[in-house]
């Protein structure tokens, strides 16, 4: 038997055939519309199975409830992340190379997502579900996890800097200051990302 409050954040079925893919695109589109509309807090069960196109018993054979919805909706977005940082950071050849592309990477994450109209709503219902929370706690290590594993070839022999917690108040320090960002003006949300490119390159991989 599973944890029956992660159970409620499981997608209950994955689609086998063309016609379940088009209806699981189509329920996750419709969401994503009324995220962007609504906010987090119109996105009901009964309206989206009707934005949709799809009976409602149709829809719980997918998602159980809308924190499950959400969480879909969420994989979407850290799957994104997670695979850009692979592919970016694991090509890294030096300590000036992988500073270089830390400091890019704030940059780019702000870009992508300040116009992405589910990212931050979905975000911050997280911080009030504590199952989500757990979601974003694990991306975050996930993250921190892949850093460390490109990085630590590079470090010289001997150094007494903490790679791993280091990475993590990166991480969650660059995800915080993006979001913060997002919601700022144009003009406070380049002042906060220069200062912050400024700090990782003095702080980094300084002894």
């Amino acid at each position: 038997m599973g944890d029956p409050r992660n159970d409620r954040l499981l997608q209950r079925k994955q689609p086998q055939q063309e016609r379940s893919m088009q209806r699981l695109d189509a329920i996750l589109a419709a969401a994503t519309d009324i995220v962007w509309k609504e906010g987090v807090e119109g996105l009901k069960m009964t309206e989206l199975a009707h934005a949709a196109g799809v009976p409602i018993g149709s829809l719980y054979q997918f998602f159980p409830s809308r924190a499950a919805v959400l969480k879909a909706l969420h994989d979407r977005h850290t799957e994104r992340v997670e695979t850009g940082a692979e592919r970016v950071f694991g090509a890294v050849q030096t300590l000036e190379e992988a500073e270089a592309l830390l400091v890019a990477a704030v940059c780019q994450f702000y870009d992508v997502f300040r116009n992405d109209p589910v990212y931050l709503p979905v975000w911050q219902a997280a911080k009030s579900d504590r199952d989500l929370q757990r979601l974003n706690i694990n991306h975050a290590e996930r993250l921190a996890d892949i850093l460390v594993r490109h990085f630590k070839r590079l470090m010289p022999a001997g150094t007494d800097i903490d790679l791993k917690a280091r990475s993590q108040i990166y991480v969650e320090l660059s995800g915080a200051l993006a979001r913060r960002a997002m919601q700022e003006t144009d003009e406070v949300a380049v002042r906060l990302l220069e200062e912050w490119k400024v700090m990782v390159r003095k702080g980094m991989f300084t002894p």
